[in-house]
């Protein structure tokens, strides 16, 4: 059959339009060019697939793609063609002689005609069908040349006729501006032919299933879980291998990377594609994480995809979410998303027309749940913890020590290089080092290696600069009315002229060139040399020598006064630490180095001011003066220049109220809606020992009731105990008052979680509904009263506001509530001074932002959802350690000999309940009594309703005789991270006894208690070889057998609490064959009795239960329950395989840490330690 000229044209446009939009594959100049020529085989038999099963369109674009990447595109676009060994070409070429060229060249041929002839009965189809319509309405007329209109009406149809592609092409134009591209924004654009009279799927390939493993996602995201944390994505290659005409995923491969939250980049592409290339592995696609988003494919995941899809059809892009949990798998579709996205020439992200998708689900793969892979990563995740290292614990090495700690930050120091230094830092990489000297070549070598930043802190001495003490740091003072000494004839020393930056230039050190608007963050916002602040060595590059100085005082300039070298070593001088700025300084240092690891909760800062006892003025010989009240509301008008609508808040106990005697306190009241006011309890009452709750609820509503009257402008959500008494340590009478009867939903301590702490360490928690906000001392108190009497000089007080505590209050916490008194802002009034100076001098030297004021209630919303969500739980401490507790605690002090002296902590279903009993048959050793739900275990660490009852309640549980030995025994401990923090917190000198018995074993017994307590018929190799859904009761039960078996993981928990002495590990096995010699090593080594008594005094074999039981003092056996050692049928061979394989790993990592720890290997252990 013959065809027409216009068929025939019509099918050679249609092939070309394939080999311009379907087989170009995009070239990555940052990807190794031994990628292509390794996947190159994959892209050549997936053709060859198609052709033998004559799919002569997908066979003929990969044939063709095939062609182009290796004649044309890796020729033209690679850099790295020239390095491509001759073999590795010649084979290449080989290929697309004796078979990629002449295949395509036949099928090209085939697919024209085929085209041509789709077109051509598509043509002949419309002209029948018109034909019908037009012999049917002919029916009903007047005869006339019919054949000419119907020549006519076609010819008329052809003209406005758009040609409808084949079923196995779709032609579309490809936008060719971002005005077309975005036209789709308001209404799609309509394709120029009907989809709906013909089913226009376009190159629909037939693809090959991949399988996926079933847990793929859990397993990632712990991969990814420190990028998550902060909000970046990771990202991994899929590879896999060809197994009965599928394909199977069998490893993840992360590489070398650097993410941000909406992309991924990777680096040294190298090692990954020779690690794919060595284990003979299949590219399968890609796997990355959304961590602020849901799951899709973004513009740049199109593109990144689009080379991986082009060299493999059925490769596969993963996208998880773990904000909202999803997971989903896409692919482009070939119709749309391969030829849009191989003609888009744009870059990062931009819009794309999506009708038809670009992608769509991939319905070609299916979850596994019996597939074992492995995750190959070449990132070694760099640990938060920062090195110090100092050959001379030099002054400045102490005071950065001192700030990392303030700034929450962990650290190690070591004090020499030795033979383990660089073993140790392999181990567990630091994301920065600081060192006080100038290191050598090989250091630098490793650092360089293994890309770890450094701060170098140059400790020789400041001979060529002049350095200012600090009692001559006295900046240019706040002028304002109130700042007023004249009362007693002070001399106004602070307005001195002397300035922090007035030294000596010396020309034979550097230059500085200083700028604004750098302090913090300079680095992130600004990356142009001249937005930056360098100080240029002028002799021999000396940078030992360097001392980086300012030359002279600049008016409210903000000053970056470092050394940088190459963005990833910064040297700072030893006399920079004389100044206050050091601190911001530092700051932006290490936020700069970890890059933006550490935030530090951004610029803006809340600020509260506190004055307690309001109208103690008699009490405590403090009274007001009309004057004072007069200062009182002009500081507060200048705090309101940098802090919208600041008001102090008045804590007031209006039983010391007196307005017919104090002149001071009738001009307060007459100005009272100036401020905001607080419940202080009505007669300043102490509420460490109140145990009357109708005598609370009373004097607080004659307190409330006060204010009523007066009209008070009261915030009725705060109220602040005297002293902090009541608060911490907790008198539940005081929550259960305040909170449920008074409605107070916010106070604030500076006790928590101890007196004597850091502003950085103080923290809040929540009780009973009532938020507990930290509460911060402003370094003057009901004693200080006047500056030139200031404790240890009035120049300590202005180092505190020059980059001293309060000042640095201030730059590292988000909220800072202050606590003064009535008296700081009467006499020198250094209450109004100490904070104007301190809010004006952050305010003008650096760019932290002061917020508009807030309501308490709205500051401990944001302290503990947006800042702090971890700490509203309370971590209970022990009042024992610290004086001030101590007098707040309504315990006594002879309650401190109560506390236990050891814990067996698990874990549970190893023997720990036997272990129990039998030292609970000593004379001196008194065990936790016995609970009605928990039986012999306390639970108190690890149950949250229990912890919550309180330290008196625990107490409670054991006697208080001074001559034994308390102790407890909770198995669910062990694995829980929790436990650990509470226990350290409470007890950190505790004994602590850990039994371990085959993981494998104590997961069946775990299992086989599991359903005796339920009368359960779940079978144990289905619940272990099955992937359950994670709301399931089966996914619980898995997990509460597997996971307290990952026992290197948990006792490296407790050692990063306790150290190894306070541990002692027992062989469970050991133990459960004869316990004696155990027994008698944990009395006499572990806990070291003045009493230790015979093992055989203890316990004794008992034949009938065929294991030893404990013994009474009258020499009877007390043996455990029938729910202890029960008897039940072995595990089967499937599952003692499963649970082998699985414990692999964790029971190779318990070898390494405790031999690590020098302790001894369990008998079980010891065959896999060989």
């Amino acid at each position: 059959m013959s065809l027409s000229e216009e068929s025939i044209k019509y099918g050679r446009d249609y092939v070309q339009s394939l080999l311009e939009n379907q087989c170009r594959i995009p070239i990555r100049s940052t990807t190794p060019i031994s990628f292509y020529y390794k996947t190159s085989d994959n892209l050549i038999d997936e053709a060859d697939h198609y052709y033998r099963n004559q799919l002569i369109e997908q066979s003929f674009i990969l044939y063709s793609r095939y062609i182009t990447l290796f004649v044309e595109d890796l020729k033209l676009l690679h850099p790295s063609f020239a390095t491509v060994s001759v073999n590795d070409r010649e084979h290449i070429k080989d290929i697309i002689r004796s078979k990629a060229f002449p295949r395509a060249e036949e099928l090209k041929a085939k697919l024209q005609d085929k085209y041509a002839r789709d077109h051509d009965a598509t043509l002949k189809a419309m002209q029948e069908e018109e034909n019908a319509k037009i012999l049917a309405a002919a029916v009903n007329r007047p005869p006339t040349n019919i054949h000419k209109e119907n020549k006519d009406a076609f010819q008329q149809l052809r003209t406005n006729f758009t040609p409808t592609p084949p079923a196995h092409v779709a032609l579309f134009t490809v936008p060719t501006t971002d005005n077309a591209l975005l036209q789709n924004s308001k209404e799609p654009i309509k394709p120029a032919y009907d989809r709906t009279q013909k089913p226009i799927l376009g190159f629909m390939p037939i693809f090959r299933r991949i399988a996926v493993p079933n847990d793929i996602t859990p397993k990632f995201l712990q991969v990814a879980q420190r990028n998550t944390e902060r909000k970046i994505e990771t990202c991994g290659i899929l590879a896999g291998s060809k197994k009965d005409n599928q394909y199977v995923i069998t490893h993840i491969v992360v590489p070398k990377q650097n993410g941000g939250p909406d992309s991924c980049d990777t680096e040294k592409e190298e090692e990954m594609v020779e690690y794919i290339a060595s284990n003979d592995l299949i590219t399968l696609g890609w796997i990355h994480t959304h961590p602020t988003q849901t799951v899709f494919l973004s513009s740049v995941d199109l593109h990144t995809h689009l080379p991986y899809q082009m060299l493999m059809q059925e490769a596969i892009a993963i996208v998880i979410s773990p904000k909202y949990n999803e997971t989903a798998i896409f692919s482009l579709t070939s119709d749309t998303g391969i030829p849009v996205l191989s003609t888009c020439k744009k870059t990062g992200f931009h819009e794309h027309i999506n009708n038809p998708p670009l992608f769509v689900p991939a319905s070609h793969t299916i979850y596994d749940p019996g597939l074992q892979y492995k995750t190959q990563t070449f990132v070694q995740e760099k640990s938060l913890t920062i090195v110090i290292l100092s050959l001379t614990r030099s002054k400045t090495i102490q005071r950065t020590i001192l700030f990392l700690n303030e700034l929450r930050l962990t650290y190690i120091e070591y004090r020499r290089i030795d033979e383990n230094f660089y073993e140790n830092l392999k181990t567990n990489l630091p994301i920065l080092i600081i060192l006080n000297y100038s290191p050598d070549k090989s250091f630098y070598s490793f650092i360089e290696q293994y890309q770890i930043k450094l701060l170098i802190l140059l400790n020789e001495k400041c001979r060529d600069s002049m350095i200012i003490p600090y009692s001559e740091m006295l900046f240019e003072n706040v002028t304002y009315p109130t700042i007023d000494f004249n009362r007693n004839d002070l001399k106004p020393v602070i307005h001195t002229t002397i300035s922090p930056f007035r030294i000596v230039q010396s020309n034979r050190i550097i230059k500085l060139l200083r700028f604004e608007n750098i302090l913090p963050y300079f680095h992130h916002q600004y990356n142009e040399r001249n937005n930056k602040c360098f100080a240029y060595p002028i002799i021999n590059n000396d940078l030992i020598n360097t001392i980086v100085y300012i030359q002279k005082k600049p008016s409210f300039e903000k000053l970056h006064l470092i050394f940088e070298l190459n963005n990833k070593h910064i040297y700072v001088s030893e006399c920079l630490f004389h100044y206050w700025f050091i601190w911001p300084l530092m700051m932006d240092i290490l936020r700069y180095l970890t890059s933006n690891v550490y935030d530090y909760h951004g610029l803006k800062r809340y600020i509260q001011i506190d004055i307690d006892d309001i109208f103690l003025g008699d009490k405590s010989h403090g009274n007001f003066l009309s004057e004072d009240i007069d200062a009182l509301i002009q500081s507060q008008l200048f705090i309101q220049k940098y802090i919208e609508n600041f008001r102090y808040r008045l804590g007031y106990s209006g039983y010391y109220y007196s307005n017919w005697t104090n002149e001071g306190n009738r001009l307060l009241m007459q100005e009272k809606d100036r401020f905001i006011w607080f419940h202080h309890t009505w007669k300043h009452d102490k509420l460490t020992n109140i145990s009357d709750k109708i005598s609370l609820i009373n004097s607080t509503n004659t307190n409330l009731a006060f204010a009523k009257k007066y009209k008070l402008p009261l915030d009725v959500n705060y109220a602040v105990a005297p002293h902090h008494t009541g608060i911490y340590p907790i008198n539940e009478i005081v929550y259960n008052v305040w909170q449920q009867i008074m409605n107070f939903n916010v106070t604030s301590t500076e006790n928590y979680p101890y007196h004597y702490q850091l502003a950085a360490n103080r923290r809040g928690f929540k009780y009973q509904g009532l938020s507990v906000l930290p509460r911060q001392s402003c370094a003057l108190y009901t004693t200080t009263r006047n500056y030139t009497t200031y404790p240890n000089g009035s120049h300590r007080l202005e180092q505190y506001l020059m980059g001293g505590r309060l000042f640095r209050t201030i730059l590292i916490n988000p909220i800072s509530i202050f606590m003064s008194h009535n008296v700081n802002y009467g006499h020198d009034r250094l209450g109004n001074y100490v904070f104007s100076k301190l809010i004006y001098l952050i305010s003008k030297w650096t760019r932290i932002q002061f917020s508009h004021d807030l309501s308490t209630s709205a500051l401990a919303e944001k302290y503990f959802q947006e800042f702090y969500p971890q700490e509203q739980m309370p971590i209970f401490t022990n009042p024992c350690v610290d004086q001030i507790l101590m007098s707040l605690w309504n315990g006594n002090r002879s309650m401190c000999n109560t506390f236990p002296q050891f814990i067996i902590i698990g874990p549970q279903k190893t023997g720990t309940t036997a272990l129990h009993a039998m030292l609970s048959q000593h004379s001196d050793l008194r065990s936790s009594r016995k609970s009605s739900s928990t039986y012999e275990e306390l639970q108190f660490f690890s149950n949250d309703t229990i912890y919550l009852k309180g330290i008196n309640w625990y107490l409670n549980q054991f006697d208080s005789e001074e001559t034994s030995i308390n102790f407890e025994k909770s198995a669910t401990y062990f694995d829980s991270l929790i436990s650990v923090q509470r226990i350290k917190a409470l007890l950190p000198n505790i004994r602590l006894i850990i039994m371990l018995t085959e993981p494998g074993n104590r997961a069946y017994s775990r299992y086989q208690h599991e359903i005796a307590r339920r009368n359960s018929t779940k079978d144990f190799d289905y619940l272990m070889r099955t992937n359950h859904n994670k709301n399931s009761y089966d996914f619980h039960l898995k997990q509460r057998c597997l996971q307290p078996g990952h026992y290197a993981e948990h006792i490296h928990n407790w050692l990063k609490y306790f150290s190894s002495k306070q541990i002692y590990i027992i062989d469970g096995e050991k133990f459960r064959h004869d316990p004696r010699s155990i027994l008698t090593d944990i009395e006499v080594s572990f806990l070291q009795l003045k009493n230790p008594r015979k093992a055989s005094q203890l316990v004794r074999y008992n034949k009938k239960k065929a294991f030893f039981c404990p013994i009474t003092s009258e020499h009877r056996f007390r043996c455990l329950g029938n729910s202890k050692g029960r008897q039940y049928k072995p595990m089967s061979f499937i599952s003692r395989e499963y649970l082998t394989n699985y414990y692999l790993s964790h029971n190779e990592n318990l070898i390494k840490l405790l031999k690590s720890y020098n302790y001894s290997l369990p008998s079980w252990l010891s065959n896999n330690s060989q």
